[in-house]
């Protein structure tokens, strides 16, 4: 089955049962106040939405001009485009931007310092980032982790996940 088939296969079958097409197809900034350049990263059926618009003959630039993105980053999209089709068969979502890579220790961590900050939230306790970062690692000497360090990293993880 050629690369073309199989992209027009998972966009009709994604795109006529979703309106998250809708929502990813509209024009985003790509320069922030100060001038510089914002990532952003697209998803995987924007991806395949491009390879397949490059594929029926629209030009590079069209390409980059459609999707908010830089003619190199096309070139390179054309270039890995066996890696990303493959990859559209392996996750489950083609809105899935990157793979969730919290382990299952990750989520009984995340669950429980949750629990309790909801709780100290609910007395009106005020809670601030060391203090999430402490009672993580609390859960995790009660677990028994020892790989486990609560960083700076971690902590805007958690907040971002939870909208705190």
């Amino acid at each position: 089955m050629s690369t073309t088939v199989i992209l027009q296969f998972i966009l009709i079958s994604s795109y006529s049962s979703c309106n998250a097409f809708k929502c990813c197809s509209k024009r985003r900034k790509t320069r922030t106040m100060s001038g510089k350049r914002k990532y952003i990263e697209k998803t995987l059926a924007e991806k395949a939405k491009t390879l397949q618009d490059l594929d029926s003959g629209m030009s590079m630039r069209t390409c980059a001009t459609k999707y908010s993105v830089f003619v190199s980053t096309i070139i390179n999209w054309k270039k890995n485009k066996s890696e990303i089709i493959s990859s559209i068969f392996e996750f489950t979502s083609l809105y899935q931007k990157r793979p969730a890579r919290v382990s299952d220790n990750g989520k009984v961590i995340d669950e429980r310092v949750y629990e309790w900050f909801a709780n100290a939230r609910c007395r009106n306790i005020p809670v601030s980032g060391p203090i999430l970062q402490t009672k993580a690692l609390q859960v995790v000497a009660n677990i028994g982790l020892n790989d486990f360090k609560a960083l700076n990293g971690w902590l805007e993880a958690f907040r971002k996940c939870h909208c705190i």
